[in-house]
């Protein structure tokens, strides 16, 4: 159960850190 919370938690972070990522980038190329 442990490792399955811990494997649903990666997935999330996948779509979060594609956000942040496109985000971080948005902003680079507006400075």
């Amino acid at each position: 159960m442990n490792l399955h919370l811990n494997l649903s938690q990666v997935f999330s972070a996948q779509w979060f850190w594609s956000i942040v990522f496109q985000y971080f980038t948005k902003d680079l190329h507006v400075r």
